[in-house]
């Protein structure tokens, strides 16, 4: 095997979780579109849904994540990543239905328009370099040429690989006009969408998984990502850690 097959098994690597958290004063019916909308719209992914009623539950590990502004405004959910990560997600609106507020919301934690592309992409390709613009243009374009630079070194040398792997990396671009749409996306990464002023780039393989590091600014450079995408070809066997190859994996179906 490669690298790049290892990262489509599953290890044993931890999921994300969105906490539901409720109290004694939420009514039943509330509490069962819950489960079954969250049930319905995670089942397919590396999402899940625990509910914590509060009251009862005053120790469970959750409550940590409980963010100020939610404090004794039920129900409230929490999004939880495998590092540690929180993110507070608006599900209930005071002038809308609770299932359709929650059904949105789900929605946006399972999927997004890049992670689409993403998951298309690593699939049928060597990988996917993500390029998250900044707001200099200049810089915009320099990094873009790192990255395509990159990919086209990776793509010159592919025939020389332990085992064939049919198409060469691939480039997605995240843009300034994406950014709101990719909140969780940019979140899973660590990267909050409204301080991007910099671009970033990233490495991703196998089941949308994150190998390497984040690249930042001037790090984002042909010779950084070259060293990240020649890992993804190479020989499983060589002597990797398979805890860094089996990275992060992308919240998504």
């Amino acid at each position: 095997f490669n690298v790049r097959e290892v990262g489509f098994v599953d290890l044993g690597i931890e999921p994300y979780y969105l906490y539901g958290l409720l109290n004694q004063d939420t009514p039943a019916d509330t509490v069962s579109s819950f489960k079954e909308i969250s049930y319905t719209a995670l089942m397919d992914s590396n999402i899940k849904v625990e509910i914590i009623d509060t009251d009862q539950q005053k120790d469970h590990p959750a409550m940590k994540y409980l963010a100020p502004a939610q404090a004794g405004a039920f129900p409230a959910a929490v999004l939880v990543s495998p590092d540690g990560q929180s993110l507070p997600m608006p599900i209930a609106k005071p002038d809308r239905p609770f299932k359709e507020t929650l059904g949105s919301a789900l929605d946006s934690i399972a999927s997004s328009p890049k992670r689409q592309e993403i998951l298309k992409l690593v699939c049928k390709t060597y990988g996917v370099v993500l390029l998250i613009e900044g707001t200099d243009q200049k810089e915009n374009t320099r990094a873009k040429q790192a990255a395509s630079a990159a990919i086209e070194q990776v793509r010159s040398q592919m025939e020389w690989l332990p085992k064939p792997i049919a198409h060469a990396p691939v480039l997605v671009v995240v843009d300034q006009k994406s950014l709101s749409q990719e909140k969780i996306l940019l979140w899973s990464l660590g990267l909050d969408a409204e301080k991007i002023n910099e671009p970033h780039a990233a490495v991703l393989y196998g089941r949308a998984r994150w190998i390497g590091p984040m690249f930042v600014g001037k790090q984002v450079t042909e010779d950084n990502l070259v060293s990240i995408l020649f890992v993804i070809g190479a020989d499983c066997e060589c002597g990797f850690d398979h805890r860094w190859l089996q990275g992060t994996m992308l919240p998504a179906k």
